[in-house]
């Protein structure tokens, strides 16, 4: 009996995933590449994908789920500057839509006043994307990919944070491809 196709293209497609990865964890600074030793196949199948994206796109989606936390105390926010300074960061229609977010944490974090608000939502979205790594060694290897982070997070909640986050970047991307299609 000769195995069906789509058998073989998902054992492709797993097999080059980890490929992937190790080359990722490889080329890593040698330190944050030893945090991760011993390697074995199924914690390479964890590296999110969000890893190999150019860095341009993981920086936004640093930012947004830095956003996605910080949207509780955003929300109490009443000097037009900081709203401003938000929506220049991660754009008007990011910010409306992270605003309009309904799945948010009710706790609102603490927002440094005049802080930078790129640095701030950075920091925060490199702590929400690292807690949703589940593997203690994964997340020290990758760290070297994303901004200083500030604060941990439990787990669950920077999973389903992260979720949000790719959800909303791929929702901004889709309407930003809509949008140059019919300019």
């Amino acid at each position: 009996m000769i195995p069906e196709p789509e058998r073989f293209a998902g054992i492709r497609q797993r097999r080059s995933r980890r490929i992937q990865a190790a080359v990722l964890l490889a080329a890593l600074k040698p330190s944050a590449a030893e945090s991760v030793q011993p390697l074995d196949w199924a914690l390479l199948l964890e590296v999110p994908e969000w890893c190999h994206w150019p860095s341009s796109r993981r920086e936004h989606l640093v930012l947004i789920a830095g956003a996605l936390f910080a949207a509780p105390a955003m929300r109490l926010w009443i000097e037009a500057r900081c709203i401003a300074a938000a929506k220049s960061v991660i754009g008007a229609d990011a910010f409306d839509k992270v605003m309009a977010h309904e799945s948010l944490p009710h706790a609102a974090p603490q927002l440094p006043a005049g802080e930078d608000i790129r640095e701030l939502l950075q920091a925060a979205g490199a702590g929400v994307l690292l807690g949703s790594l589940s593997h203690d060694g994964l997340r020290n290897g990758l760290v070297a990919l994303l901004p200083p982070p500030v604060g941990t997070l439990p787990y669950t909640v920077a999973a389903a944070l992260t979720a949000d986050a790719l959800v909303l970047v791929a929702m901004l991307e889709q309407a930003r491809e809509t949008s140059g299609e019919s300019s």
